[in-house]
């Protein structure tokens, strides 16, 4: 439900359907990835950081997330950390 609201630009719904999920499941990575990436869309790029980083822990293989995270370093004025 998280991603209709965020397509639908429902970014406060999406925020909090998207922490709530995380809240149940706090394992699973799909959950913390798409988390991310609505605070990102929100300008909450520190929270962002933190669910992306999450989502390394539990999925070290997860090849997508170190290149979103430096989208999010290059976005958040830290380009320098983006390399």
């Amino acid at each position: 439900l998280a991603l209709v609201y965020l397509r639908l630009g429902r970014f406060d719904d999406a925020e909090g359907h998207g922490r709530r999920a995380v809240e149940k499941a706090p394992e699973n990575a799909e959950y913390r990835t798409t988390l991310a990436g609505i605070c990102a869309s929100v300008k909450k790029y520190d929270d962002a950081k933190v669910h992306y980083t999450k989502v390394l822990e539990l999925d070290p293989n997860n090849n997508k997330v170190p290149l979103l995270l430096a989208i999010l370093e290059a976005e958040s004025g830290k380009s320098e950390d983006a390399v």
